[in-house]
């Protein structure tokens, strides 16, 4: 019923029935992944980034919980994050919409660098640059350790989405807002080939547990 909402734009009822369906099967990667669809559409990036982060802890690797991780990059304006996580996300066949979001992705790049310059990432991606491409051992590139809690939120309404200014990499490290999760939810992306996160976001970083 509640990927019925989705489908059709009801964004804020089909999160209160994935928030109740998470209360009777609260390991149900798909129904984090959902919700954070319905979050990234309601304009609300940071929810998303967290139910992407639960997804892919629940279940590492899934392609439709990377897309979904960056597409809420997308929305906190980390370009260049967004970027390497689509790229992993096509290592594993053919996302059309993956491949799309990506080219979109360096098109906010090369915008950004005519306005200002390159600047530095303020989450470390491991690549050089996001169109690089990775060495050999890359099958098993990203893995979630320190998984979060699965404590769905309670049902109601969502708080009004956050404001960022355009351009600018600085709200990777905006403070998240509140969860009713036990503990907050901390996502490390590693390069088991090198032995270094190529994306590691910390827990201050992430919704907090009231």
């Amino acid at each position: 019923l509640g990927t019925s909402f989705a489908q059709n734009g009801f964004y804020h009822k089909a999160v209160v029935l994935f928030t109740q369906a998470l209360k009777l099967n609260p390991r149900d990667y798909r129904l984090f992944g959902n919700r954070s669809f319905c979050h990234e559409r309601l304009g609300q990036p940071m929810w998303a980034l967290a139910d992407a982060q639960v997804a892919l802890t629940l279940r590492p690797g899934w392609p439709r919980g990377l897309f979904r991780l960056g597409k809420a990059l997308m929305g906190l304006q980390c370009f260049e994050e967004a970027a390497a996580v689509f790229q992993e996300t096509l290592r594993g066949g053919s996302q059309p919409d993956a491949a799309r979001e990506l080219r979109s992705c360096l098109l906010h790049l090369a915008l950004q660098n005519q306005r200002g310059g390159i600047r530095e990432p303020l989450l470390s991606t491991g690549f050089p640059q996001p169109f690089s491409q990775a060495g050999p051992g890359t099958s098993s590139l990203l893995s979630v350790i320190r998984p979060p809690s699965t404590a769905p939120r309670a049902a109601g309404l969502l708080s009004p989405p956050l404001h960022y200014p355009p351009s600018h990499l600085s709200h990777c490290n905006s403070t998240l807002p509140q969860t009713q999760s036990r503990r907050p939810h901390s996502l490390h992306l590693r390069d088991t080939s090198k032995g270094s996160g190529i994306l590691g976001l910390r827990p201050q970083h992430l919704p907090q547990a009231r």
